[in-house]
């Protein structure tokens, strides 16, 4: 129930900052596309980070609640970062081809399910 909690409440920060995010970029670049960039890309260096801190590099990372800041926090700044993640992790590991795969199939069949949702409301 703790673990619950956490990724409700992380994921409300996330979330928040994200429409912040979005929000401001709009005023400066008029797109949202912009916002939605920079919070994935923020969330991709935030789980790169936080991937060495929480496993190798500090202890006192392994008090604070692994479910409030991955899961919550960069769930609900972006769910990209956790792909990139994973992706990164078959590619460092020696999985190069897998990974790869991994990448194109994610991206070439969220394009496909984009567009399938897009045109099955218009």
């Amino acid at each position: 129930m703790m673990q619950l909690l956490c990724v409700f409440i992380g994921g409300g920060i996330g979330s928040a900052l994200r429409f912040l995010i979005t929000a401001f970029s709009r005023k400066i670049f008029v797109h949202s596309v912009y916002g939605t960039l920079c919070c994935n890309l923020l969330g991709c260096f935030l789980i790169g980070l936080l991937a060495v801190l929480f496993t190798q590099k500090f202890a006192i990372f392994t008090y604070i609640p692994k479910p409030l800041v991955v899961t919550g926090f960069l769930g609900g700044l972006t769910t990209y970062s956790t792909f990139n993640l994973e992706a990164f992790t078959m590619i460092h590991e020696g999985r190069t081809f897998q990974g790869i795969v991994y990448l194109i199939t994610t991206v070439v069949l969220g394009l496909l399910c984009t567009y399938a949702g897009y045109r099955s409301v218009i």
